[in-house]
């Protein structure tokens, strides 16, 4: 995205917040960096304007300070103890906007703003406190703890809010380490790596990224440090988890490589490109029976990958068994599972697993209509035509708006002496596409 353009362009009054979506597709520079927004928090900034930022910012100043005055008066238990939650709150809120890009002028969103009003509540609007009240009173020990506690997490929190908003103008630190070509031992590297760390140290994500960084230099060290304060702050990731497995693997830590990697694999189920990886994993180490039983969790996510993995398995001379027990109920694996085994000649095996895969994919509304052409014509030129007609019926069930479809189920029916059904289908055929020679042409000759 043109930052520095859409910047200049709505400096003042901004562009109006909810125009985010529209403003990355003006200014967007996909001849410079395809599929990238590029954007890096600045049209955070252009959507409110300068107007709209000191709107915000006084808004907030005003709030901490009628806030900050108006507790230090305070003096029963509920507006002392609410205040410690309503800062840690409020971090959270902050501290996320960066993170996702939210529009500037509604961060931090309904729910920062709601502790906002509920801080005043309690700073200007609560009791200064009431011997006899049945909340009671903080003596003055527990009072200036309470105070000092406060202090601590609100000045903690902003320390880490700014260093998150400083950051937010700048790619993350993944996206700058891949695109940088500076050693371990150079300046840039060193800034970038310094800057991301710490100013977000609690950022598991920058952590994992510094330790693969680290890792491919051959910093062992290094790497292993990155990655262990990783583990601590988010042990719930997936291919970073992955990568550590493999690191530590390539190391000499076989067994607790392989767990990590099967950690990293459970925390990312939908991941195909770590499963892929894994599953080359096994065979490089000779695990064919892991291998083969790592293989269906694959092709759910990939079944345009069957062929490819069936021709593999049997140039390594390494058998599946039975596989219609192993491959995963897709309709595009059975589909490539039947190609397979036609080249093969097992015409009766492909029979049934081509009708399995038209089951299938009756009940996949993401497939298709191509699907049932390629088998309606294995049939075709295996002269059953009327098996041919069961695939063709069933893929006009579900793409009734299919005109290939419906030529071919006419053709099908004009080869077998039905005219009228040929007929019948190509005036059908006529309704979605009323200027088709061909299909006019074809009547003419009924």
């Amino acid at each position: 995205m043109d930052s520095q353009t859409l910047l200049r362009d709505f400096l003042l009054l901004g562009a109006g917040p909810g125009n985010l979506p529209d403003l990355r597709l003006r200014y967007s520079q996909l001849s410079i960096d395809p599929g990238s927004s590029g954007d890096h928090g600045l049209p955070m900034v252009s959507e409110g304007g300068l107007v709209g930022i000191v709107l915000t910012l006084w808004f907030w100043a005003a709030v901490i300070v009628a806030g900050i005055f108006g507790w230090l008066k305070r003096r029963n238990r509920m507006s002392m103890y609410l205040l410690p939650g309503i800062l840690a709150g409020l971090i959270v809120c902050f501290a996320a906007g960066p993170d996702t890009h939210h529009l500037f002028g509604l961060w931090p969103e309904f729910p920062g703003y709601f502790l906002a009003a509920l801080w005043v509540a309690v700073a200007c609007y609560s009791s200064t406190g009431d011997p006899d009240s049945s909340i009671g009173v903080l003596t003055p020990k527990e009072r200036w703890l309470i105070i000092f506690l406060t202090c601590v997490v609100g000045l903690t929190g902003a320390v880490y809010t700014v260093g998150k908003i400083g950051l937010s103008v700048y790619k993350p630190l993944e996206s700058s380490l891949s695109s940088t070509s500076a050693g371990p031992g150079s300046v840039d590297f060193s800034n970038i790596l310094e800057k991301h760390l710490l100013l977000d140290p609690l950022s598991g994500a920058n952590w994992y990224a510094a330790g693969g960084f680290w890792a491919a230099q051959r910093e062992d060290e290094k790497a292993l440090a990155c990655f262990n304060r990783g583990v601590r702050l988010n042990p719930l990731a997936g291919e970073p988890i992955y990568r550590l497995g493999q690191f530590l693997e390539g190391k000499g830590h076989a067994e607790e490589g392989q767990v990590l990697m099967r950690t990293g694999l459970q925390n990312a189920p939908l991941s195909k490109e770590l499963r892929r990886d894994y599953l080359l994993f096994l065979l490089t180490k000779g695990a064919n029976k892991d291998a083969l039983r790592a293989l269906p969790g694959l092709l759910l996510l990939a079944p345009e990958q069957t062929s490819f993995w069936l021709r593999y398995f049997e140039s390594q001379d390494i058998s599946g068994g039975r596989w219609l027990d192993l491959l995963p109920e897709r309709a595009e694996v059975y589909r490539q599972y039947g190609d397979y085994l036609a080249e093969r000649q097992h015409n009766q095996t492909a029979d049934t697993v081509y009708q399995k895969a038209v089951q299938l994919a009756v009940a996949e509304p993401w497939v298709s209509g191509e699907l049932f052409l390629d088998i309606a014509g294995y049939f075709v030129d295996g002269g059953r035509l009327e098996s041919a007609l069961e695939v063709l019926r069933a893929g006009m069930e579900s793409h009734p708006t299919d005109l290939t479809l419906l030529l071919t189920a006419a053709s099908v029916y004009q080869r077998m002496g039905i005219t009228y059904r040929a007929e019948e289908l190509y005036r059908k055929a006529l309704l979605l596409d009323p200027d088709n020679r061909e299909v006019l042409l074809k009547l003419d000759n009924l």
